[in-house]
């Protein structure tokens, strides 16, 4: 890891070869370098059970939430035509952000956002039909073991 290589590296060595703009700009750049790596593997093959909430009412359905093979899915989304879709990871501290857009054959949408801690997952889905207002629902899950 960058952070790693630096901080063993005596920083009164780097002072001399390197102008002071430079080490300042690295200092400033490294973390965010850092936290913006994407790691899927961090999820990848986890399945998480909990229920789906559509905005506005107490009770949820039953859901797996599963991350297999790069690909997120929600089971009882995929009752309805929803197909498994690419997700993207970002750490940020010690949540694990998600986010994934699922689709069926006509064109709906469900555009998934999500935080994984430990292991917990909360996400927001918002339902995207063609001429129909957005349905949000809201998920809580842990992982499955």
């Amino acid at each position: 890891m960058f952070t790693t290589s630096v901080s063993s590296i005596s920083m009164f060595a780097i002072a001399k070869h390197w102008p002071r703009h430079l080490l300042l700009a690295a200092a400033c750049v490294a973390p965010a370098f850092v936290c913006a790596a994407s790691d899927t593997a961090a999820v990848d093959g986890k399945t998480y059970t909990g229920t789906l909430t559509k905005q506005g009412e107490t009770q949820g359905d039953p859901d797996d939430f599963v991350f297999k093979d790069g690909k997120f899915i929600s089971t009882a989304c995929a009752g309805f035509g929803f197909k498994p879709a690419s997700y993207t990871t970002q750490q940020e501290g010690k949540r694990l952000v998600f986010t994934a857009t699922s689709e069926t054959d006509n064109g709906v949408h469900m555009q998934w956002k999500g935080t994984i801690v430990d292991d917990h997952l909360e996400a927001t889905a918002q339902w995207q039909r063609p001429d129909q207002p957005t349905v949000e629902f809201h998920a809580k899950a842990s992982v499955k073991h």
